[in-house]
C-alpha cells in the first residue's frame, strides 16, 4: 500500500497513535499500533491497546485483557469502536 493511498483514504498515518474512546460517559485511553506491544502508556490505568499484524489469537498477552487484536482475520470483518467497547469495557475497570 502506498503512502499516497494511505494519506488519501485516512485522516492520519502513524506508527503509534494515542486516542480516547468515549463509552458509558467515560473517556477510555487507547494506544493504537500495527504491532502488538507488551506495555503501553496508561496500561495500569485501564488503557486499551489495539493492534493488528499478528494473524492469530495467540498474540493476546495473558493477564492483559485490554490488549486486543483487531485484525480482520480475527474478527472476520472490520470491528467498530462500539463493538470493542461493548465486549471489553468491563476489562478496563481498575479495582
Amino acid at each position: 500500500m502506498s503512502l499516497k493511498f494511505l494519506l488519501k483514504n485516512f485522516e492520519s498515518v502513524s506508527d503509534l497513535k494515542e486516542i480516547y474512546l468515549i463509552f458509558a460517559d467515560e473517556k477510555i485511553p487507547v494506544t493504537l499500533c500495527h504491532y502488538p506491544l507488551y506495555v503501553w502508556n496508561k496500561l495500569n490505568y485501564g488503557a486499551w491497546h489495539l493492534f493488528g499484524h499478528a494473524h492469530s489469537k495467540l498474540f493476546q498477552i495473558p493477564n492483559r485483557p485490554v490488549n486486543h487484536n483487531v485484525g480482520v482475520d480475527i474478527w472476520n470483518a472490520p470491528v467498530s469502536a462500539i463493538e470493542l467497547a461493548t465486549k471489553f469495557y468491563q476489562a478496563t475497570k481498575c479495582d
